[in-house]
């Protein structure tokens, strides 16, 4: 027996560095089956429509045959509504091409009946709310519809099987609250506290499951095919036994790193990184595969910043930057601006550049490390097919992406004017993009969680992307009262 699965993170195979890394909930559901393989080709990221782009999509209806199972799990990305590669409508009914309905029969559900197969359709888990109030979109119930009763009405459109997963995560987070349904959730970082290594709470993961958290939802799956009039229940293990926290296991293979003050004094950086302004340097940051396409250096008072291959990514788990950056005191007021101008871009997704006021700063790396501080940004974030104006991290698991947004990548030969402004409490950060003007104020931004002494202001880019900054005109203005 044969079970094909196809789907988004939620679903999908990772190999992290976090300290609970995530896990797909279809990488669990083998221990709940005997004599069943399971072909797990769920892609992170990826939304009914967008998957049917990927090599994956075919390999999958190329090799499902009669008899086999598919099971279908969208929903987390198709409600992004601003992104119009990914976005299908849960409102609007099958017979609409935009909508949630017509994507998932037509692209999944239609070829795996003729084929013979047995489609299987699995509504998305909910999100952690951290107030444990489930509405919206936590529960995936947007103004363009709720995503779980589009699936569910589907089945009873089609008479196809729907297992249920929204309404019991959803009963399980708010019965338990959210410190405890935190512990499902995969958390990118450990403290130390007492000696010893416990999970950073902070770095939770509010959308992916970890170990324990993909256990129990397979075991809802199994559930759900336990009760119902598949064949396929004849090859469950006579004892669906309930996953326990004891499930839960950190990472072996975790690496804990304790924050140091860059010796900026004794930073002898290689060519790439050559700057010759007064307490500018070049540096890199995350998860690079080839060092030697890293640029953060100054030409002809110019700086050039970014990597010329698909090298790196800024993404919500993990930031990879080409940075140029001057240390400021943590209650320092200031003024920059600078033109951009972007020299080369591959197109591709999870790219970014702009100026970057960020909370920590890392020299001499071996880019190798995940890395996701805190920082705002005037500047260009690419997703799966669209581009957002200014965005910032908060969180080490989250990218916060203003409304701004094209429907298409930013493009090489494209100039930006760009500003960021500290005055105590309140940034003030400004993008001049295709003759509009985008404004953005954050007030109370952490930029001492982690180095309580010094801020960073930046010019940084990211993945495939390369930046010409000029014109640059930086001021110190006075002292922030942080109080």
């Amino acid at each position: 027996m044969r079970i094909f699965v196809v789907g988004d993170s939620t679903l999908a195979k990772f190999n992290d560095q976090y300290y609970y890394p995530r896990y797909g909930y279809a990488t669990m559901l083998d221990k709940f089956f005997n004599n069943v393989e399971i072909i797990n080709n769920a892609l992170s990221g990826r939304s009914s429509r967008s998957y049917i782009l990927d090599p994956e999509y075919k390999m999958t209806f190329d090799n499902l045959k009669k008899g086999d199972y598919l099971i279908i799990g969208f929903g987390h990305n198709d409600e992004k509504e601003d992104d119009f590669l990914r976005f299908s409508d849960a409102s609007l009914d099958i017979n609409n091409e935009k909508s949630f309905k017509y994507s998932i029969y037509n692209n999944y559900i239609k070829p795996a009946l003729e084929v013979g197969a047995i489609p299987i359709i699995t509504t998305p888990v909910v999100r952690i709310s951290t107030d444990n109030n489930y509405s919206g979109y936590v529960i995936h119930d947007t103004p363009h519809g709720n995503y779980c009763n589009s699936l569910l009405e589907l089945g009873k459109e089609l008479n196809i099987n729907v297992f249920d997963l929204t309404t019991p995560t959803k009963k399980l987070f708010e019965t338990i609250g959210y410190d405890n349904a935190i512990f499902h959730h995969a958390m990118t970082q450990a403290i130390k506290k007492d000696g010893k290594l416990v999970p950073d709470t902070t770095s939770v993961d509010k959308t992916h499951l970890n170990i324990y958290g993909a256990k129990y939802v397979a075991w809802l799956v199994a559930n759900g095919i336990k009760n119902s009039n598949l064949e396929l229940k004849n090859y469950l293990k006579s004892n669906l036994e309930m996953p326990t926290i004891n499930d839960l296991i950190p990472n072996p293979d975790f690496k804990f790193y304790e924050y140091n003050l860059p010796d900026l004094l004794s930073y002898n950086p290689n060519p790439n990184f050559k700057t010759y302004k007064k307490d500018v340097y070049g540096t890199a940051l995350g998860i690079f595969n080839d060092p030697n396409d890293l640029y953060a250096y100054e030409d002809d008072n110019k700086f050039i910043v970014g990597t010329k291959t698909e090298n790196g990514r800024t993404n919500a788990t993990c930031d990879s930057y080409c940075l140029v950056f001057k240390q400021l005191k943590s209650d320092d007021n200031f003024k920059i601006s600078a033109k951009a101008v972007i020299k080369s871009f591959l197109n591709c997704r999870q790219s970014a550049f702009g100026i970057q006021l960020r909370d920590d700063i890392y020299i001499n790396a071996n880019y190798k490390r995940n890395i996701a501080s805190n920082y705002v940004s005037a500047g260009l974030i690419t997703s799966d097919a669209s581009t957002n104006i200014i965005y910032s991290r908060a969180t080490p698991t989250d990218i916060n992406k203003e409304s701004n947004y094209i429907n298409e990548f930013f493009k090489a030969g494209e100039e930006l004017s760009l500003s960021l402004e500290r005055l105590g409490q309140k940034i003030t950060v400004n993008v001049v993009y295709r003759g509009k003007e985008y404004n953005k104020n954050f007030f109370d931004f952490d930029l001492i969680k982690t180095d309580n002494e010094y801020i960073y202001i930046c010019l940084s880019a990211s993945k495939g992307v390369v930046v010409e900054y000029s014109d640059i005109d930086f001021e110190i203005t006075g002292k922030a009262k942080l109080s």
